[in-house]
């Protein structure tokens, strides 16, 4: 069972190692987590950005970043931006990122977004 929450600083390093978890994030992710807990530090002071992570027997497994963003476009619609989405290489393919988006567009939509990008 996955529960998905928001992210601790304390979970950065994990939530790091899930972005290095690929061929793209090996080539752009760095192993000095400073710069990574200073990015947490900053999402943390912006109320329209979330950590996302989820969770399985006590282990992160997946993650995605998600962000508000008011816009005038669409009739003034607030949409919400999802990046960095990654799940453990052992546990793909069993839905996870799938529920990790839904989890992710039900948050967009309690905060009002009508676009998710």
């Amino acid at each position: 069972m996955i529960r998905f929450r928001e992210a601790t600083r304390a979970e950065v390093p994990a939530v790091v190692a899930l972005l290095a978890d690929d061929a793209l994030g090996a080539a752009r992710e760095g192993t000095d987590l400073a710069p990574y807990l200073a990015a947490f530090d900053a999402m943390q002071a912006e109320a329209a950005n979330i950590l996302i992570v989820g969770e399985a027997a006590g282990r992160i497994v997946a993650t995605c970043q998600l962000t508000f963003i008011s816009g005038l476009s669409l009739r003034a619609s607030r949409r919400a931006q999802v990046e960095s989405v990654r799940v453990a290489a052992d546990l793909r393919g069993r839905g996870i990122g799938a529920a990790l988006m839904a989890e992710a567009e039900a948050r967009a939509r309690a905060a009002g977004c009508t676009l998710v990008q």
